[in-house]
């Protein structure tokens, strides 16, 4: 009997907290050594997710960092919602490298195709491990039964900035002739572009700084 319980017990544990990497990458740390960094997934009992980056080298002991936490108990996309985990190394400012991670995901109140992914970009830089910026850089919906429209958002540094280019689009479904059946599903041209200035070792969103400005004047 006591066997019994302790075999629950410890299934119990493991449906609690079922971890595993999901991607892994290297990058040039600030010594010229590289940093093992990978990225794992967590399912916790209610169904919720729980998203780590986990780098190695960067101090004396690996460092952890949340990247996600969400559903089950709490609100936001839970572990059936997550689609896929990408993490790559990404150019920063000053020819450092930091890491991308892409969180893409169904949307949990959304209709069954609505898709989105949430970008984190981490930095190493002062012997920490920290975020530098979170983005929405993909997003997909069904604007009809023969039209689906989104927007995607290429990231890239220019001199002291991260540039976001925002670019809208659509992918109609096709009749006979290979043609789009609803002739109005079409995405605006060009792209949109906005600029976060590098600043204390992190990309600052502007019109965050401009709603506190004046938020601490009123």
């Amino acid at each position: 009997m006591r066997l019994a319980v302790l075999s629950l017990l410890l299934l119990a544990g493991q449906a609690r907290a079922e971890e595993k990497t999901v991607a892994k990458c290297q990058v040039p740390g600030e010594a010229g050594k590289p940093l093992d960094v990978w990225v794992t997934r967590t399912r916790d009992s209610e169904g919720g997710v729980i998203i780590k980056l986990i780098a190695r080298g960067v101090g004396p002991k690996p460092q952890a960092l949340t990247i996600y936490t969400g559903g089950g108990a709490d609100d936001g996309a839970g572990d059936d919602e997550v689609q896929k985990i990408v993490a790559k190394p990404f150019d920063l400012v000053g020819g450092k490298k930091g890491v991308r991670v892409d969180f893409s995901f169904r949307i949990p109140d959304g209709k069954k195709k609505d898709e989105q992914t949430d970008t984190t970009l981490v930095g190493f830089g002062g012997g920490k491990t920290h975020k530098l910026i979170e983005l929405r850089t993909r997003h997909y919906r069904d604007r009809s039964k023969i039209c689906r429209e989104g927007e995607e958002v290429a990231l890239s540094v220019e001199g002291e900035a991260l540039i976001a280019a925002t670019s809208q689009k659509t992918e109609p479904e096709l009749g006979d002739d290979d043609l789009p059946i609803d002739k109005t599903c079409k995405a605006p041209r060009g792209v949109a572009k906005k600029k976060y200035p590098w600043k204390d070792e992190k990309f600052l969103d502007p019109d965050a700084e401009a709603e506190e400005k004046a938020e601490g004047g009123d």
